[in-house]
Protein backbone atom coordinates (compact mmCIF):
# COMPACT_ATOMS: atom_id res chain seq x y z
CA UNK A 1 0.00 0.00 0.00
CA UNK A 2 1.47 3.17 -0.56
CA UNK A 3 2.43 6.02 1.74
CA UNK A 4 0.96 9.30 2.07
CA UNK A 5 3.65 11.93 2.98
CA UNK A 6 2.76 15.29 4.08
CA UNK A 7 5.94 17.42 4.57
CA UNK A 8 5.78 21.13 6.60
CA UNK A 9 8.52 22.15 9.01
CA UNK A 10 6.42 23.83 11.90
CA UNK A 11 4.13 22.72 14.72
CA UNK A 12 2.12 20.08 13.57
CA UNK A 13 -1.41 18.03 15.02
CA UNK A 14 -2.60 15.82 12.89
CA UNK A 15 -6.16 14.66 12.66
CA UNK A 16 -7.00 11.86 9.63
CA UNK A 17 -10.59 11.62 8.83
CA UNK A 18 -12.46 10.78 6.01
CA UNK A 19 -13.17 12.06 2.22
CA UNK A 20 -10.59 14.61 1.02
CA UNK A 21 -7.08 14.28 -0.03
CA UNK A 22 -5.27 17.79 -0.48
CA UNK A 23 -2.84 18.17 -3.95
CA UNK A 24 -0.57 20.90 -4.38
CA UNK A 25 1.72 22.27 -7.04
CA UNK A 26 3.79 25.15 -7.15
CA UNK A 27 2.14 28.17 -5.02
CA UNK A 28 3.16 31.39 -3.61
CA UNK A 29 3.08 31.21 0.47
CA UNK A 30 -0.17 32.56 0.75
CA UNK A 31 -2.21 30.67 -1.28
CA UNK A 32 -4.09 27.48 -1.25
CA UNK A 33 -4.68 25.14 -3.80
CA UNK A 34 -7.28 22.71 -2.51
CA UNK A 35 -8.60 22.58 1.16
CA UNK A 36 -9.29 26.30 3.23
CA UNK A 37 -7.93 27.55 6.11
CA UNK A 38 -9.86 27.76 9.23
CA UNK A 39 -9.59 29.48 12.81
CA UNK A 40 -11.58 27.01 14.55
CA UNK A 41 -13.41 28.58 18.62
CA UNK A 42 -13.80 25.13 19.51
CA UNK A 43 -14.95 21.12 18.45
CA UNK A 44 -18.06 21.44 16.44
CA UNK A 45 -15.70 23.93 13.92
CA UNK A 46 -13.76 20.26 13.26
CA UNK A 47 -16.38 18.45 12.03
CA UNK A 48 -15.23 15.13 13.89
CA UNK A 49 -17.55 12.04 12.87
CA UNK A 50 -16.50 9.04 15.33
CA UNK A 51 -17.97 6.65 12.70
CA UNK A 52 -15.24 8.06 9.98
CA UNK A 53 -12.68 8.98 11.50
CA UNK A 54 -9.31 6.37 11.06
CA UNK A 55 -7.14 8.22 13.25
CA UNK A 56 -6.76 10.95 15.03
CA UNK A 57 -3.12 12.20 16.48
CA UNK A 58 -1.58 14.34 19.46
CA UNK A 59 2.05 15.09 18.50
CA UNK A 60 3.88 15.17 20.92
CA UNK A 61 0.47 15.00 23.57
CA UNK A 62 -0.01 13.71 27.56
CA UNK A 63 -2.45 11.44 27.08
CA UNK A 64 -4.81 9.95 25.11
CA UNK A 65 -8.26 12.21 25.09
CA UNK A 66 -10.90 12.59 23.16
CA UNK A 67 -13.00 15.32 21.16
CA UNK A 68 -16.84 14.76 20.14
CA UNK A 69 -16.46 11.32 20.14
CA UNK A 70 -13.03 10.90 18.73
CA UNK A 71 -9.89 9.82 20.20
CA UNK A 72 -6.36 11.62 19.74
CA UNK A 73 -3.67 9.18 20.32
CA UNK A 74 -1.01 10.47 21.93
CA UNK A 75 2.36 9.99 19.99
CA UNK A 76 4.71 9.78 23.12
CA UNK A 77 5.89 6.31 24.50
CA UNK A 78 4.21 5.39 27.75
CA UNK A 79 1.28 8.04 27.48
CA UNK A 80 -1.14 6.30 24.82
CA UNK A 81 -2.43 3.07 23.95
CA UNK A 82 -1.70 3.26 20.27
CA UNK A 83 2.22 4.22 20.76
CA UNK A 84 4.52 2.08 18.45
CA UNK A 85 7.63 3.65 19.28
CA UNK A 86 8.53 7.46 19.83
CA UNK A 87 6.50 9.60 17.20
CA UNK A 88 4.46 6.84 15.84
CA UNK A 89 0.91 5.50 16.46
CA UNK A 90 -1.23 2.53 14.71
CA UNK A 91 -4.56 2.24 15.23
CA UNK A 92 -5.95 -0.74 13.16
CA UNK A 93 -3.93 -1.12 10.03
CA UNK A 94 -3.40 2.63 9.80
CA UNK A 95 -0.02 4.40 11.32
CA UNK A 96 0.97 7.73 11.23
CA UNK A 97 4.35 8.50 11.57
CA UNK A 98 6.03 12.27 13.22
CA UNK A 99 9.67 12.70 12.01
CA UNK A 100 10.89 15.43 13.65
CA UNK A 101 13.91 15.74 15.78
CA UNK A 102 12.17 18.39 18.25
CA UNK A 103 9.18 19.03 20.74
CA UNK A 104 8.26 21.43 23.79
CA UNK A 105 5.63 19.89 26.09
CA UNK A 106 3.07 23.24 27.21
CA UNK A 107 4.24 25.19 24.17
CA UNK A 108 1.34 27.17 23.54
CA UNK A 109 -0.43 28.56 26.45
CA UNK A 110 -4.58 26.61 26.57
CA UNK A 111 -7.11 28.37 24.75
CA UNK A 112 -10.57 28.74 25.64
CA UNK A 113 -12.34 26.78 23.33
CA UNK A 114 -16.38 26.48 23.74
CA UNK A 115 -18.97 23.84 22.69
CA UNK A 116 -18.78 20.08 21.84
CA UNK A 117 -19.55 17.17 23.83
CA UNK A 118 -18.72 17.34 27.43
CA UNK A 119 -15.09 17.67 28.05
CA UNK A 120 -13.97 18.25 24.49
CA UNK A 121 -13.45 21.64 24.78
CA UNK A 122 -11.02 21.27 27.30
CA UNK A 123 -9.37 18.23 25.65
CA UNK A 124 -8.78 20.25 22.29
CA UNK A 125 -7.35 22.42 24.58
CA UNK A 126 -4.71 20.51 25.26
CA UNK A 127 -4.34 18.62 22.29
CA UNK A 128 -3.28 22.28 21.12
CA UNK A 129 -0.85 22.91 23.39
CA UNK A 130 2.13 20.50 22.54
CA UNK A 131 4.58 20.43 19.26
CA UNK A 132 6.58 18.84 17.26
CA UNK A 133 9.00 20.60 15.81
CA UNK A 134 11.75 20.83 12.99
CA UNK A 135 13.58 24.63 12.03
CA UNK A 136 13.71 25.63 8.03
CA UNK A 137 14.81 24.79 6.01
CA UNK A 138 14.39 21.31 7.03
CA UNK A 139 10.90 19.18 6.23
CA UNK A 140 9.02 17.72 8.70
CA UNK A 141 7.37 14.47 7.38
CA UNK A 142 4.53 12.70 8.61
CA UNK A 143 3.99 9.86 6.87
CA UNK A 144 0.85 7.51 7.30
CA UNK A 145 0.71 4.18 6.32
CA UNK A 146 -2.01 1.54 5.49
CA UNK A 147 -4.55 3.63 3.64
CA UNK A 148 -6.09 2.10 0.77
CA UNK A 149 -5.25 3.02 -2.49
CA UNK A 150 -7.65 4.63 -4.86
CA UNK A 151 -9.85 5.67 -2.02
CA UNK A 152 -10.44 9.18 -0.53
CA UNK A 153 -9.35 10.81 2.36
CA UNK A 154 -10.41 14.11 4.48
CA UNK A 155 -7.27 14.86 5.96
CA UNK A 156 -7.56 17.98 8.50
CA UNK A 157 -4.59 19.46 10.12
CA UNK A 158 -4.60 21.61 13.19
CA UNK A 159 -2.11 24.03 13.70
CA UNK A 160 -1.50 26.50 16.92
CA UNK A 161 0.91 29.44 16.95
CA UNK A 162 2.44 29.40 20.97
CA UNK A 163 3.60 32.87 20.53
CA UNK A 164 2.90 36.35 18.13
CA UNK A 165 4.79 35.41 15.29
CA UNK A 166 3.61 35.40 11.29
CA UNK A 167 4.89 32.09 10.15
CA UNK A 168 4.01 30.86 7.13
CA UNK A 169 4.79 26.72 5.47
CA UNK A 170 4.17 24.65 2.73
CA UNK A 171 2.04 21.17 3.14
CA UNK A 172 2.54 18.17 0.33
CA UNK A 173 0.81 15.64 -0.21
CA UNK A 174 2.50 12.39 -1.89
CA UNK A 175 1.19 9.01 -2.69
Amino acid sequence: MKNETLKGFCALLVTVVTLLVFSTNNASAFEVITGSVTEISGPDDLSLDPDKAIIAVDAFGNGDSSVNGVTFSTDRVGLGDSVVEEGKVQVGDVSVTISAPNQIDNWAGANTFTGGTEGSAAALSEIMRDIRWQGAPNALDVSVAGLTAGSTYKVQLLFNEGADRDRGWDIAVNG
